[in-house]
């Protein structure tokens, strides 16, 4: 198995939209355009990769990837997207549309990586592009763990 930091979006991005039943625009690298809203985008975190993460005896090397699904709604009014974003953040029994227990389904990523969880969500923020659309945003952080 090695480190392919294109395919490990793309599972990502592949299992969210297979795994909430909103319908939701899924983009495994930044749109080079407005997205879709509501949308998640998954972008690269800080570190990106630290390459030397070894996790017991016998497992061997695996590296750590830190990622990011931002999660962007925009709605009729302000409080609709925050609605919207806070039912993506949700999770448990009966949160269909919630992004973490999407993530989470297969922690392997249909075997592309060996490990993969949410850590955080940040708190809601307004954003708004060069048309002048406002929507609310908030930021997973993921952790991946994969061998080299």
């Amino acid at each position: 198995m090695a480190l392919d930091i294109k395919a490990i979006t793309t599972a990502l991005a592949n299992q969210i939209d297979t795994n909430t039943s909103r319908a939701l625009a899924c983009y495994e690298l930044q749109p080079p355009t407005e997205p879709q809203f509501p949308c998640a985008i998954v972008r690269a975190s800080e570190p990106l990769v630290t390459y030397h993460e070894t996790m017991g005896a016998g497992v061997g090397v695996l590296c750590q990837l830190n990622l990011e699904v931002v999660v962007i709604a925009s709605g009729a009014s302000d409080i609709d997207s925050q609605v919207v974003v806070m039912d993506l953040l949700s999770s448990g029994t009966g949160k269909t549309n919630s992004i973490i227990d999407a993530i989470e389904t297969d922690r392997t990523l249909g075997g592309v990586v060996a490990d993969a969880f949410v850590v955080q969500a940040s708190g809601l923020s307004k954003v708004s592009n060069d048309t002048g659309t406002e929507a609310v945003m908030s930021t997973l952080t993921v952790t991946i763990r994969a061998r080299r």
